[in-house]
């Protein structure tokens, strides 16, 4: 059996290579497996961990578990029939990407302890209560003026009602009655008016008020 020394080439074309210990390169870091050009078609393992750098790939239940270089569990993800389902555990830093596309994405309870910034055009929320603890809600909030805030309220789905503001008036618009009682202020006096418009944004009766 003859010694490779350096720059001497193996040809096993045709033949395995079969291996019955450990296959450990002279230097650390030095070699490839492989080429961009020459690929390995598979790859076969009976292990549950594989070693990229400091991070570490790990069969976790079926799924994929990503963790640090000291074997913390930093992210778990696991696919059933289609479906992503990925379990984050961030402890520092930040998450960055472009675009993350995923067909589903389902998740129990999600807790932020930060800012959500959305910047998409649309967001919908299907939750049946909607709970907030600021004491104002912002709309139109990128309007330079009162002009590009016009139109700016509330809508109700379903029974067409709204609450919107009329820039040329400087007056907000119901385009249903004020109903369940009376309108009332402490300081409504004669230097304050309730002007009542139709429709069509025409002012068709003002109401002076009067000390009380």
């Amino acid at each position: 059996m003859r010694e490779i020394t350096n720059g001497d080439t193996l040809d096993l074309t045709g033949n395995p290579l079969i291996v019955g210990g450990d296959l450990t390169p002279a230097v650390d870091s030095a070699y490839d497996l492989g080429s961009p050009t020459k690929k390995w078609k598979e790859l076969h393992l009976s292990g549950n961990t594989l070693y990229l750098g400091t991070i570490r790939l790990r069969d976790s239940g079926g799924g994929l578990g990503v963790y640090d270089s000291t074997g913390s569990n930093q992210v778990n993800i696991s696919i059933t029939g289609g479906t992503i389902y990925p379990d984050a555990i961030i402890t520092s830093g930040t998450i960055q990407s472009g675009n993350i596309q995923v067909g589903n994405v389902q998740a129990g309870d999600v807790t932020l302890s930060g800012n959500l910034t959305v910047n998409g055009t649309t967001t919908t929320i299907n939750s049946t209560t909607l709970s907030v603890n600021d004491k104002n809600i912002v709309l139109a909030d990128s309007a330079a003026d009162s002009a590009a805030a016009n139109g700016s309220g509330i809508t109700i789905s379903g029974a067409n009602a709204t609450i919107t503001y009329n820039s040329s008036a400087d007056t907000f618009d119901f385009n249903k009655g004020i109903g369940g009682g009376k309108l009332t202020s402490s300081n409504f006096n004669s230097a304050v008016s309730l002007i009542i418009y139709d429709s069509a944004g025409s002012a068709v009766k003002t109401i002076y008020g009067t000390a009380s």
